[in-house]
């Protein structure tokens, strides 16, 4: 059965009560993530509203994870995040962006991106690689 490219939107009630449209048990569309067109992002991103946060690995213990207002300007995001942030993405220099699900997306968005500069006063840009829209986990009745 085809799954329609709008599946990831539909809601759980919308789902649960078309379960012909490739809806599993849960009441949820099939399909776990959306890919996004990184040339898209920005105007994407605008829908859950200017926060994100920021996700660093430490290879020495948990992620770090900075709230931060992500600036578009061309086909990068200029960044503000904490000192070892910085120092962290001297090593390895990639990250990942997350704008949680809003009462207006029923779907996460999700970044990848490498670092391209290193600017004044903990700012940092990057540039988008891949994006997805991500659906939440399926909530117990």
């Amino acid at each position: 059965m085809p799954v329609s490219l709008l599946m990831p939107f539909r809601t759980r009630f919308a789902c649960a009560n078309n379960p012909a449209r490739g809806c599993d048990r849960s009441g949820y569309g099939l399909l776990m993530s959306m890919e996004v067109p990184v040339d898209t992002l920005q105007s994407v991103a605008s829908d859950y509203g200017p926060t994100a946060y920021a996700v660093v690995s430490d290879p020495t213990g948990g992620p770090r994870i900075t709230h931060v207002m992500p600036n578009f300007a061309g086909g990068s995001i200029t960044i503000g995040v904490g000192r070892r942030s910085i120092t962290l993405l001297e090593q390895h220099g990639q990250l990942g962006l997350l704008w949680p699900a809003t009462p207006d997306q029923t779907m996460s968005l999700i970044v990848d991106a490498e670092v391209d500069q290193f600017l004044e006063d903990g700012q940092v840009r990057v540039t988008p690689t891949s994006a997805v829209r991500h659906r939440p986990a399926p909530q117990p009745d």
